[in-house]
């Protein structure tokens, strides 16, 4: 019995794992896809911002609670993820509920976004100097410049709406590229490393 269960929790430990980085590809992925539609199109209206935004939440609140409902044995470790499906789900039926207002605020809550998101890389990148050939330090750099940006879009300087939307586009895609090489690079980092 003692065998089966060392046998069981690893795997266990291993789905949840792969689950998460699954859904932190796929936002990374939709991230860059929101960055280039605001590059390519600065001329969007923020109202259609917002609702490709409650979509955005949408696709990946559905994504991650389809996660959670797969990792079978493994949900014992995954309540922050029921939580994090959840969540995305209330934003987005807010978001579609409330959306004039969304759009007022818009880019300030995309800037606090990029802010949190930035800080929270900055911290990922600074643990993966433990793995050699990581390239932790341009990571770092992305990171910190994520953060910088948004804090300028949140005290938003720019004279025109379009500056600031193709100013928010360009965080977001350097945001999805950061969390999408980070998480190539930390897996890689993780298969190179000398197993216990």
């Amino acid at each position: 019995m003692a065998n089966k269960n060392d046998k069981t929790n690893p795997l266990s430990a291993k789905a949840f794992f792969q689950k998460v980085r699954s859904s932190t590809l796929l936002q990374a992925v939709l991230l860059i896809a929101l960055g280039l539609l605001l590059l390519l199109m600065p001329q969007t209206a923020t109202l259609t911002c917002v609702y490709v935004m409650g979509a955005y939440c949408v696709v990946m609140g559905a994504f991650t609670l389809f996660q959670y409902a797969r990792l079978g044995d493994a949900r014992s470790l995954a309540g922050n993820v029921l939580i994090v499906g959840i969540g995305y789900l209330v934003a987005a039926l807010v978001i579609f509920v409330f959306p004039q207002p969304i759009a007022s605020v818009f880019s300030f809550l995309l800037g606090i976004l990029m802010v949190i998101g930035g800080l929270v890389n900055i911290v990922r990148s600074v643990e993966m100097r433990a793995y050699p050939g990581s390239g932790w330090i341009p990571m770092l750099v992305v990171a910190a410049l994520v953060t910088v940006g948004g804090v300028v879009v949140v005290i938003n300087p720019f004279g025109t709406t379009m500056a600031l939307v193709m100013v928010l586009g360009a965080l977001l895609v350097a945001k999805g590229a950061s969390d999408l090489a980070m998480e190539i690079m930390f897996s890689h980092a993780l298969k190179e490393a000398p197993q216990a």
